[in-house]
């Protein structure tokens, strides 16, 4: 599994970069949030389906650094998200996708 996680790095670093951290320390939280949803999209991937792993990993990779971003986004399986998000982050959250 390590093998695959640094193989699929640069897909991590990539979407990083598009949410312009403002210093090494802010880059490498996302980094190590990238790698748990890539960790999260390795782990359920199934190349049966006949898709490419990394636009399938894309949207994992980048929900976990926004949550990364914004720890009051907790989802409850019972509860809708109990943040409401500013119209700053809404208004750049349209800009990266």
């Amino acid at each position: 599994m390590e093998e695959l996680i640094e193989k699929h790095m640069g897909l991590v670093i990539s979407i990083v970069n598009r949410f312009n951290p403002k210093n090494q320390t802010e880059k490498d939280d996302y980094i190590q949030a990238g790698r748990i949803g890539l960790w999260k999209a390795l782990t359920k991937f199934s190349k049966t389906g006949g898709s490419k792993f990394s636009p399938y990993a894309w949207n994992p990779i980048k929900w976990e650094i926004i949550k990364e971003m914004n720890p009051g986004l907790v989802k409850d399986r019972s509860e809708k998200f109990t943040n409401s998000f500013s119209p700053d982050f809404l208004k750049w959250l349209k800009y990266i996708n």
